[in-house]
């Protein structure tokens, strides 16, 4: 590692000199110079960079992307293998793009050793998400596995067949805390009871075929934190239920939900209140109200107010003729 460094003159200058160089860079360039040497890395990574982003796509070739200042810069991993079950190892070659494109000659790093160092280098704990896309199947899966052991969302393209969704379901969903579907793969209802069953905080289900029927008891069974529903068989009533449940302790973990229905569906606002005291709040106030998975803030406006037995604060808002949410905040 001495003769790298010492070829490469930047590395000579002083630490703060070559700090105060990177934070006018963009970051394709911090990447690469982050690869160069251990310095380098250790360099990089003393900036204290954040990532808005760090995606693992796995579909006809294997992609990481990392979407930092506004930027988002693209490996693309390649391999020669023509095998059907190709093993992710060590990939023969990469392109880096970002407004260009250009190829880099790996220097024996494994796939994962480059996802470590994009998440060490842009302040992640470990990957944002995975996403599965057409084309995966060409991989072996449980060399898939090994390569991303840790990550927070896992998401099913709906252009995969239902038959590799529930394969993936069943074989990827363990390191997920988020579950993110497009479609039922399942023949009839989707089983839930086996997706609440795993470790997740958060479930986004926006069907593109809205036909998936979701009934107030897959939603009271859950212990899922945050859920996106599209909602088209949950009837106003079973939302009036579930509001009036949850003000007697049910749900307590809950802490928002997204119903989503046709374009064409009026919400009947009469209904979900029905027989719930609450306040009003106009539709010009501005609340900040503490964001649900971060230590930041968000803006509400309106909304009706009602308390649960355990004194946390619920509100409902009705986004737009098919769209509303609850959310509990203290």
């Amino acid at each position: 590692m001495q003769s790298v460094v010492s070829s490469i003159p930047v590395l000579k200058l002083s630490k703060n000199v070559i700090q105060n160089m990177l934070l006018t860079c963009g970051t394709r360039e911090i990447l690469t110079f982050s690869t160069l040497s251990n310095r380098s890395k250790s360099l990089a990574e003393s900036l204290n960079l954040y990532a808005a982003q760090i995606r693992v796509y796995i579909g006809h070739a294997v992609k990481l992307e990392v979407i930092h200042s506004s930027e988002r810069v693209t490996l693309t991993f390649y391999n020669n293998n023509e095998d059907f079950k190709i093993v992710l190892g060590i990939p023969e070659e990469i392109t880096v793009d970002f407004e260009s494109s250009e190829t880099w000659r790996n220097r024996g790093w494994t796939i994962n050793d480059w996802s470590n160092h994009l998440v060490n280098v842009f302040g992640w704990p470990s990957l944002d998400f995975v996403c599965f896309e057409p084309g995966f199947e060409k991989y072996d899966l449980e060399s898939i596995q090994k390569n991303f052991r840790v990550f927070r969302t896992l998401t099913i393209s709906p252009r995969i067949s239902n038959e590799l969704t529930v394969m993936l379901l069943e074989n990827m969903l363990l390191p997920a805390h988020v579950l993110a579907l497009q479609k039922n793969p399942y023949e009839k209802r989707l089983h839930l009871d086996k997706i609440f069953l795993q470790n997740l905080t958060h479930l986004s289900f926006k069907s593109v075929d809205n036909n998936t029927e979701f009934t107030l008891d897959d939603v009271l069974m859950s212990n899922i934190q945050f859920l996106f529903l599209s909602a088209k068989f949950l009837p106003e009533n079973d939302v009036n239920k579930l509001l009036k449940l949850w003000r007697r302790g049910m749900n307590s973990k809950l802490s928002y939900i997204e119903f989503i229905y046709p374009a064409d569906k009026i919400i009947n606002r009469a209904q979900v209140l029905k027989s719930i005291e609450f306040t009003e709040i106009p539709d010009d106030v501005e609340r900040r109200i503490p964001c649900f998975d971060s230590e930041e803030e968000v803006s509400i406006l309106g909304g009706c107010d009602f308390y649960g037995q355990n004194g946390k604060k619920g509100t409902i808002i009705f986004e737009t003729n098919c769209i509303m949410y609850f959310l509990v905040w203290e």
